[in-house]
């Protein structure tokens, strides 16, 4: 194997290795975009609910909405 062969494969390897990285960073940084998006709806939630403290549980239901539950976030 010469030197212009073994510039060759190692430029393959490094592009398939970089476009695997790349898709699986992609699939990472989607899943902790799920996890954000219903943290914070969640905390909003419950400090909503926390600020009615003194009412009912259908009337803090009424007003701050049903507690967010992560399927409901999760892409199918």
């Amino acid at each position: 194997m010469n030197n212009k062969d073994a510039i060759v494969f190692s430029v393959v390897v490094i592009t398939i290795m970089s476009l695997f990285g790349g898709v699986i960073g992609i699939n990472y940084w989607d899943a902790q975009q799920v996890r954000v998006m219903y943290q914070q709806a969640y905390q909003r939630n419950l400090d909503c609910r926390t600020s009615m403290k003194t009412s009912t549980a259908t009337h803090i239901t009424d007003v701050c909405g049903p507690i967010p539950q992560f399927k409901d976030y999760q892409n199918d």
